[in-house]
């Protein structure tokens, strides 16, 4: 079976240094397609769409060439001009010609495809129609606006943007996933599967997991109003516990007016953005990891949060609200408040806190014996193979 992916798949070295690159969405697409290239009857072609902030914060002009993903995989690297909205334009028609290509090269008829944004899914449509292929996407991202206060013509392109992505996806033959709700928005006749995610058992590296001396909560990830982290900081104005610390990583469009919180408040730290080697170390080192998403924010019903697998498998235990992306399976695995108002958030908190060392214990190493039992990357990937050579 012969297999045309269109991405934004980059080295995970070059991920962790391009600014513009989503760390956590290159090793989505690089680990899938690390495990799609092991099956020997999956013949996998790919091109990238290079993840480059537009000039002057990237280069004027992107390059075209093959670049390694991984071992001896490759990858075409388009080329195009990297100015703003030029940008785009330039990604999707460099995108067809070089789909065009390929397909008629290799004589491709499946295109897998990352998300369904008009750079990747305007070209995936026209290569549809005109070679009759098949299209499968990994709906990782969705047409939703997550920035707040835009205006004008900002405004506008977006709301084209997204228009074009939800065109984009009524075009797939089928669908993988990360919560099925997602489906019953935006392609509720498609067949699909879920996919919440996955863990690469080489991101488990030996540092030991430490019984914490300190009880630092941590919260690690974006900083922007569909995190939570508002009323995250808000809830430990009413924590009991005087000792109990909430440390922040990471950055966003709120990161001043989380800075400014810290400032302020005795019980909450700021550290900014670390690597992620650092990161792991830290949650490692934590006493409680925190994921405080709202349940009734659009983005929160449709996706599933990347770094919950990252936090169960780190051997401490994890407190986050009920979102409808966790099934019964992770029911007994985590510690789960049911909305994320600061007194809830506070009240099982303070809960968490009163409870035995050995409690807390016996829930982490229950969390990471599942990740790594049922969500490793191959696990996972097996999946996606059967899926993508089921006939549509």
């Amino acid at each position: 079976m012969k297999v045309l992916f269109l991405g934004y798949g980059v080295s995970r070295e070059t991920a962790s240094k391009l600014y513009g690159a989503s760390v956590a969405g290159n090793k989505m697409q690089v680990n899938v397609l690390e495990q799609l290239a092991k099956y020997p009857d999956i013949d996998l072609k790919c091109i990238t769409i290079y993840p480059v902030a537009a000039y002057p914060n990237g280069k004027l002009f992107i390059k075209r060439e093959r670049i390694c993903l991984f071992d001896s995989f490759y990858s075409l690297k388009i080329g195009f001009l990297n100015l703003p909205f030029l940008k785009q334009v330039c990604e999707t028609l460099s995108t067809y010609i070089e789909g065009k290509r390929l397909i008629e090269k290799y004589k491709i008829k499946t295109i897998f495809t990352f998300n369904m944004f008009p750079q990747v899914g305007l070209p995936a449509k026209w290569l549809k129609k005109k070679y009759d292929c098949n299209i499968v996407t990994l709906l990782a991202d969705l047409p939703i606006d997550d920035t707040v206060g835009r205006k004008g013509i900002s405004k506008v392109l977006r709301r084209i943007f997204d228009h074009l992505t939800w065109k984009g996806i009524s075009f797939c033959n089928k669908i993988i996933t990360l919560n099925k709700y997602a489906i019953q928005l935006y392609a509720p006749d498609k067949p699909y599967i879920v996919m919440e995610g996955g863990l690469d058992p080489r991101d488990i590296n030996d540092i030991p997991v430490k019984i914490p001396v300190k009880k630092n909560l941590v919260y690690s990830g974006a900083l922007v109003e569909y995190s939570g982290i508002i009323n995250l900081i808000k809830a430990m104005e009413y924590v009991e516990d005087k000792e109990v610390i909430l440390n922040i990583y990471g950055s966003g469009q709120i990161t001043e007016y989380v800075v400014q919180c810290a400032e302020k408040m005795n019980n909450v730290r700021y550290w900014g953005k670390v690597d992620n080697n650092s990161m792991k170390r830290i949650q490692r080192e934590a006493y409680l990891l925190i994921n405080p998403r709202p349940v009734e924010n659009l983005i929160s019903k449709v996706t599933f949060p990347s770094k919950i697998f990252e936090y169960m498998v780190s051997g401490t235990p994890v407190l986050t609200t009920r979102l409808n992306g966790f099934t019964e399976e992770y029911y007994d695995k985590m510690f789960f408040v049911e909305n994320n108002e600061p007194n809830q958030l506070a009240g099982k908190i303070n809960e968490v806190m009163g409870l035995p060392r050995s409690v807390l214990r016996k829930k982490a190493l229950l969390a990471r014996q599942f990740v790594l039992e049922n969500k490793t990357w191959e696990k996972q990937c097996k999946k996606i193979y059967e899926f993508i050579k089921e006939e549509v």
